[in-house]
């Protein structure tokens, strides 16, 4: 069997966002978010409170209810992992899925962190503006932060039919040079085995999609989902012929920007990503996927989104 890609391979990182002006309550609103603070220059990751890893959690199925795709558990296995690489990326200023051993608070546990999830955070700053737990998991998704350009890893992990669990870690609060944050959430297991999904693919966006779960930069993506029984199989799908049109409804096809395709071994291993002007919000695009070859078959695929406030 094949194993997975690793994260450093496919992963990028999000790059944690600067406010215009300091934020006099960052310090009061991050430490609302542990049971146990972290002391970040000790290199003590500290406990986060359990609703806060609920929030995590809940933004995360909410999302993926919004495609049908079954809803994944907490995983408290996988908490040091995650708060280790959460607290190496605030003591450092740095992402990375490959941290190395000259990294302040190094530790196993944060490699394997680094190695098997998402990552947010990198920057300390003291303009640096907080973002809620929600606002992260968001930007994983929406991938409109992403500091590389035209990646929608992040979405493919949290949208894959296969993910069955998560675990979510993050440090902030202040350190020398202002303040910091440091994020993960664990995506990557052994096996996952077969899916419950009952749907035919997953598209980004489709369906009523609510405004706060998208971004105007935000590239589309869509994944075949042709077994249910193993991930793998479903790298059977070529997109090299296939022809994408997406039309305003009562008026005519929009332009399209660049496209791309990859069979890559993360989240889904087969995904389909259009580049798309400024969508207008309440309007309904219809799309239209033709020539997918399946196995060597011919399908066409089709479906409808609106943005909704």
């Amino acid at each position: 069997m094949k194993k997975r890609v690793s994260a450093l391979a496919i992963m990028s990182a999000l790059i944690a966002g600067q406010a215009a002006a300091q934020d006099p309550a960052y310090a009061s609103k991050a430490a609302a978010l542990y049971r146990v603070a972290p002391d970040i220059g000790g290199c003590k990751a500290g406990e986060l409170t359990a609703a806060e890893k609920q929030k995590a959690l809940d933004t995360v199925n909410d999302i993926r209810r919004l495609h049908a795709l079954p809803p994944v558990v907490y995983d408290p296995a996988g908490d040091e992992e995650v708060m280790q690489i959460s607290l190496m990326t605030a003591a450092n200023g740095q992402l990375s899925h490959l941290p190395p051993q000259s990294w302040r608070c190094y530790s196993e546990a944060g490699v394997k962190g680094a190695q098997s999830g998402n990552l947010h955070g990198g920057l300390i700053s003291p303009y640096l503006g907080f973002d809620t737990t929600e606002d992260i998991v968001i930007g994983w998704v929406t991938e409109a932060r992403n500091a590389v350009p035209d990646s929608v890893g992040h979405r493919r992990w949290l949208l894959d039919p296969f993910l069955k669990k998560i675990a979510f870690g993050r440090v902030s609060g202040p350190t020398a040079g202002g303040m910091t944050d440091g994020s993960a959430i664990k995506v990557i297991y052994p096996s996952n085995g077969a899916t419950m999904a009952k749907v035919e693919f997953v598209a980004y966006p489709q369906g009523d999609y609510p405004a706060r779960y998208f971004d105007p930069k935000a590239l589309l993506s869509f994944a075949a989902i042709i077994d249910t029984s193993s991930s793998w199989n479903n790298q059977a799908v070529d997109y090299s012929a296939a022809k994408v049109t997406i039309t305003r409804r009562g008026g005519g096809a929009i332009g399209l920007g660049k496209i791309a395709y990859d069979t890559y071994g993360f989240g889904m291993p087969n995904n389909l990503q259009v580049q798309t002007p400024v969508l207008q919000y309440g309007v309904y695009y219809d799309v239209s996927i033709t020539n997918v070859k399946v196995r060597g078959v011919a399908r066409d695929y089709s479906y409808w989104f609106r943005i909704v406030q």
